[in-house]
């Protein structure tokens, strides 16, 4: 089944148009995705490495969870999805947490892939046992828990070994400073 999107305009107003997920990164439309951030009891975020056979940013370290709206999707229902998908998690939309909305564009694959994204940020607090996780093997390798500030230190220090979200960072970890 091929994904479609919606597509956007550089303002963030839907267009009548949807398009096949292939044809949206290779042209560079403004799409829409969520990103879901687990935060357990210790201030510790779950982190996911991206499985190798992704065709953007293989093997490096993302969100908890992620995923693209299809369609006319809502926000919330794509995050209980990948979730489900991702990591095997049942939640309610009750349990999750919007923070804000974020926009960001990455370009790799020698500019054959187009990222133009705006992304609604949730959290998830939760205690997790990652070992109770159904990892989805074509999405994720593996996944690990690490303190907020201790991933933040990492990311400055190392970022080439993270999915850059720049805005998404800032925005999650000023979030969890304010609330710790």
């Amino acid at each position: 089944m091929t994904e479609c999107f919606r597509i956007y305009d550089s303002n963030g107003k839907p267009q009548s148009t949807l398009k096949p997920r292939n044809q949206v990164h290779a042209d560079g439309d403004w799409h829409r995705a969520v990103e879901t951030w687990i935060l357990n009891s210790k201030n510790e975020l779950l982190i996911q490495k991206r499985a190798s056979g992704k065709d953007s940013f293989p093997d490096k370290w993302d969100a908890s969870c992620a995923g693209h709206i299809d369609g006319d999707e809502e926000s919330i229902n794509t995050a209980i999805r990948e979730l489900k998908e991702e990591l095997g998690l049942e939640i309610n939309a009750s349990e999750l947490q919007y923070l804000f909305e974020t926009r960001e564009t990455n370009v790799t694959n020698n500019g054959r892939f187009i990222d133009n994204e705006i992304k609604d940020i949730y959290l998830l607090e939760q205690d997790i046992d990652i070992n109770d996780l159904n990892l989805q093997a074509e999405e994720v390798s593996t996944v690990r828990f690490i303190h907020f500030q201790d991933l933040e230190k990492m990311i400055q220090e190392n970022s080439g070994d993270f999915v850059p979200h720049k805005n998404t960072y800032a925005g999650l970890f000023a979030f969890i400073r304010q609330h710790a």
